[in-house]
């Protein structure tokens, strides 16, 4: 069973946790699968070529009912199946404002998930 270091989180019915990921050579508005304070999961319907493992990334997060995060993070883990691809984001540093939203997003999924 997989351990993770912070839960994780679906979006609620009917929500979406946009994200705008622009890398070197990529750039993409896409939706998050789940999301933690640590990082997140992004389906995408292609492999994007020329992001690598470590590869430093900047993105526009919008949560839902929410202002938009600019942040900083790199792509963790890269996953292709037939037809889609994984992206597994791992956020840096995050600004107290952009760590409060996430917070308080993932507490709120939580608590309507119990």
């Amino acid at each position: 069973m997989e351990q993770r270091k912070f839960p994780r989180v679906l979006p609620g019915v009917n929500e979406v946790i946009e994200v705008q990921l622009m890398g070197l050579n990529f750039l993409d508005i896409l939706n998050a699968k789940d999301i933690s304070i640590g990082g997140l999961a992004i389906e995408v319907p292609h492999l994007f070529e020329g992001c690598d493992i470590n590869s430093p990334i900047q993105m526009i997060l919008t949560l839902p009912g929410r202002s938009p995060l600019k942040l900083a993070g790199k792509v963790k883990r890269k996953i292709s199946a037939p037809g889609t691809s994984l992206f597994g984001v791992e956020f840096g540093s995050l600004d107290p404002k952009a760590k409060y939203q996430i917070e308080s997003y993932i507490q709120t999924r939580l608590q309507m998930a119990s």
